[in-house]
């Protein structure tokens, strides 16, 4: 019985004579063997040291990044850090072990006291525990804090103030760009005209806003009467305001 095979060493088709040959000859068997041979000795040779590892830490309270890692069986990539805007683990790699994960802890320094880290459950499958902290002692080592009270926090990203022309834009600004908006002409006929103008005024006096905030700049700026709406859509900037 012949059977056509692809020779698992060297990717060539060949006829074997047998269904469990998988060769297609004695020198790509040898080479084969010895691949083999050389990736059990591989597993065998992490799994020493891993023990190894295990045995040495057995009595550390704490572990480095790199040890963690090294225990866990995966690369120091996969001890991730956070967000700056958010709780969310960085990247698609942090997305993605997030949604896998059966437990994901977060470990963060004490917006109050840097000296302090508290460690609390984001997610878990199994029983949850309670937020504590610890601190690094005189004999630079990991210390409980019981007496510490975690400030609650909401979930997710940090909420901003909603956008606030008065606030967030000085006067002198606005100034600058009405002026430039203005120039050359006393009035600007049409709302998508005034629009239009004050987006590149804005623009050009140091800050670019997109519609929306420039839908509300206007709103502020008619209700401070520093543009005045005459009649047919005339639209008239007044100096003389009062902010």
């Amino acid at each position: 019985m012949e059977v056509k095979r692809i020779c698992q060493w060297c990717g060539k088709p060949f006829i074997a004579k047998k269904t469990t040959t998988n060769y297609c000859s004695h020198q790509c068997a040898s080479q084969g063997y010895k691949h083999r041979m050389k990736e059990r000795r591989i597993e065998l040779r992490e799994l020493q040291e891993l023990i190894e590892v295990k045995s040495k830490l057995d009595h550390q309270y704490y572990f480095t990044f790199a040890q963690a890692a090294q225990l866990m069986g995966v690369s120091r990539q996969y001890i991730l850090h956070q967000n700056k805007s958010d709780e969310n683990a960085r990247g698609h790699i942090g997305t993605e072990i997030n949604n896998k994960a059966e437990t994901v802890i977060q470990i963060e320094k004490d917006k109050d006291d840097s000296n302090i880290s508290k460690v609390e459950s984001v997610h878990t499958r199994s029983k949850d525990f309670l937020p504590f902290a610890f601190c690094i002692n005189a004999q630079l080592l990991p210390e409980l804090l019981p007496d510490y009270v975690p400030t609650k926090k909401s979930v997710g990203r940090p909420k901003l103030e909603p956008f606030s022309p008065y606030k967030d834009i000085h006067e002198a600004t606005h100034r600058k760009a009405l002026e430039l908006a203005f120039d050359g002409k006393e009035t600007i006929s049409g709302y998508k005209a005034l629009e239009e103008e004050l987006t590149t005024a804005y623009e050009l006096a140091g800050t670019k806003f997109n519609h929306n905030k420039i839908v509300k700049i206007i709103k502020f700026l008619t209700n401070k009467r520093m543009v005045v709406q005459e009649s047919r859509g005339i639209y008239r900037f007044m100096p003389d305001y009062h902010y």
